[in-house]
């Protein structure tokens, strides 16, 4: 099976460019308001995925201590056995997608800002 993450970059062009420092300052509003719009959203959908997978491990975390009660003393090593490593894995996962779908855009941005427009820094950036 394939998987094919869809993520935004911003062009080599206009990152070499705002590094530079050669872009206008409108061009550099408009480039920051394009990326707020992009990225926003996604912060949004990406908070709320984080909040359906708390939900779901709960009630996953609740069933599976109700299941073990049920068959006399909980075995606590067993459930952090199976425990920890899922946290880790939706953990690593959620951070990644999150990185691909709105940090890594705002990277570009606020590194390029900062080494372009230094004195512009605190006002533009994301």
């Amino acid at each position: 099976m394939i998987v094919r993450v869809n993520y935004k970059t911003i062009s080599r062009e206009v990152i070499n460019a705002l590094s530079a420092g050669a872009m206008e300052l409108e061009h550099v509003k408009a480039l920051r308001k394009n990326v707020e719009e992009y990225a926003v959203p996604k912060k949004k959908g990406f908070i709320t995925a984080v909040i359906v997978m708390v939900v779901i491990f709960a009630f996953m975390f609740g069933s599976m201590i109700m299941l073990m009660s049920q068959n006399g003393p909980i075995d606590y090593s067993l459930l952090m056995f199976i425990m920890v490593p899922l946290i880790v894995v939706i953990a690593i996962g959620l951070l990644f997608g999150g990185w691909l779908s709105f940090g890594r855009i705002k990277s570009q941005y606020n590194t390029s800002l900062k080494k372009g427009y230094p004195q512009m820094y605190e006002e533009l950036k994301l």
